[in-house]
């Protein structure tokens, strides 16, 4: 994810679905510590954006996270 995130930038479509993927690896793994890691740097940002605001592309992005995250239970 570092490196990802210093090519693309932490917020890029990119980058959070990647995050959203190893997110949902890592619950299924019961290693939620590292889960949450990604949940606070990645997927929250995203999911707290106005939806009015995006385009299609990043509202898509932020359903995804908004999935997985309710797919783990909102852990």
């Amino acid at each position: 994810m570092q490196l990802r995130t210093q090519k693309l930038g932490a917020q890029a479509p990119n980058t959070i679905e990647s995050a959203a993927r190893l997110y949902a690896l890592l619950q299924r793994l019961q290693r939620p510590d590292e889960a949450s890691v990604l949940r606070t740097r990645y997927l929250d940002p995203v999911v707290k954006m106005d939806p009015a605001h995006l385009d299609a592309g990043m509202r898509s992005v932020r359903d995804k996270a908004r999935d997985v995250i309710a797919a783990a239970g909102g852990r």
